[in-house]
């Protein structure tokens, strides 16, 4: 099979191909639907999901200090199950990396269906890079 002349020119160069930003899908699974249906109280923070990012967690291939906004698929523990990027920072390193570190730091008050249990829920967040090197006063250069 012959190799396009781009993944060709990106082989010979070094260069390490862009790879998108993974946008919130459109269609869920249906057995997910219908657990966020049933959902009558949302998830809620432990703690602002910007605290659970430090300057350490910053990607070093990454491109300036945007924000990045996210969909936050949370479990019936209150972890994060699931994360997609709804808000792009213009740099899919810095994405991808805020949405890892989201998913394995981040806590939540599970989201209650109708008859008050625990189930999955859905919520939005922000990280903001610029307000994480603000609170801890870091210099760092972009």
């Amino acid at each position: 099979m012959p190799v396009p002349i781009i993944a060709l020119a990106i082989l010979v160069s070094g260069a390490t191909p862009p790879i998108p930003p993974v946008f919130a899908p459109t269609h869920l699974p249906p057995t997910i639907v219908a657990a966020l249906q049933r959902v009558v109280t949302q998830p809620k923070p432990r703690y602002p999901v910007q605290n659970v990012v430090s300057p350490d967690d910053y990607p070093a291939a990454a491109k300036g200090r945007g924000t990045v906004g996210m969909d936050l698929l949370t479990d019936k523990n209150g972890g994060v199950a699931d994360c997609w990027i709804t808000q792009s920072s213009g740099s899919w390193q810095l994405d991808a990396g805020t949405c890892n570190v989201v998913k394995r730091r981040a806590r939540f008050t599970p989201a209650l269906d109708r008859d008050g249990n625990p189930t999955l829920g859905k919520i939005a967040v922000q990280v903001d890079w610029e307000n994480v090197f603000r609170r801890t006063r870091s210099v760092r250069a972009n």
